[in-house]
């Protein structure tokens, strides 16, 4: 009976110890539930997964498991690349700083769809010469510069190549968000076939004129008061219509 113990002792042993011809290691200790137990490496911020219980030290292809839970030690460059990179130096995922970068410029990229539309650049030449024939008449551009509260304005006005002091009415040609002065051409051909004058501009943050951004109409009046104070002296205009 008591041979029978041992034996039967010795066969319980046997079997926990795993496969037969080999022997626990003594480090290990069984465990009923969960895989091995993470094992802290020793470089900073990184655990370590054994294989096996039993062949925690003597494996050699261990693979990096990040932490899931349980405090990990932080060197000065991990602190400093995450900061870089707009995330948190204590980790838990993604850092705030990142999807608030995101909605700052994608706000900023929508707002200067606004107020900064594609700017209608263009060069001198593109106007024309300063006289030309519309029909059997010949007309004249007179180019000036006035100034608003946001700089320097530049302006045309067409009249007339005989005389041109004579007074007429003008028409204010107002361009759109996109555009520039240019815009104006399309109407000379209606226009000054009727005896009337043609004053256009580039409104601030248009065109060759100056200021950064449009303002949708809240500088623009205020560009359009300075424009008919100068129509307002000149004894050659009667009038004062707007086209735009």
């Amino acid at each position: 009976l008591k041979v029978h113990k041992l034996v039967s002792r010795s066969a319980r042993e046997h079997l926990r110890g795993g496969r037969l011809g080999r022997a626990r290691h003594p480090s290990s200790r069984p465990a009923r539930h969960g895989p091995p137990p993470l094992t802290k490496a020793p470089l900073g911020g990184r655990l370590w997964r054994p294989r096996c219980r039993r062949h925690w030290r003597c494996s050699n292809s261990r693979k990096p498991v990040e932490a899931k839970r349980g405090r990990t030690r932080t060197s000065a460059g991990d602190v400093s690349q995450a900061v870089g990179m707009g995330e948190s130096p204590g980790g838990g995922g993604f850092a705030q700083g990142t999807w608030l970068g995101r909605i700052g410029d994608t706000y900023n990229m929508l707002w200067k769809m606004v107020i900064r539309p594609p700017r209608d650049l263009y060069s001198p030449e593109e106007l024309g010469p300063a006289k030309f024939r519309l029909g059997k008449r010949v007309y004249e551009r007179r180019d000036l510069q006035l100034h608003s509260s946001r700089g320097t304005l530049e302006c045309s006005h067409f009249v007339p190549a005989k005389s041109p002091e004579a007074k007429r009415p003008c028409v204010v040609y107002l361009h759109g968000n996109c555009s520039s002065r240019l815009e104006a051409f399309d109407a000379l051909p209606v226009l000054l076939p009727r005896d009337l004058t043609v004053f256009c501009l580039d409104l601030s943050g248009s065109g060759r004129s100056d200021a950064e951004y449009i303002s949708l109409g809240y500088h623009e009046e205020k560009d359009l008061r300075v424009v008919l104070q100068h129509l307002r002296t000149l004894e050659s205009v009667s009038a004062i219509g707007f086209w735009g």
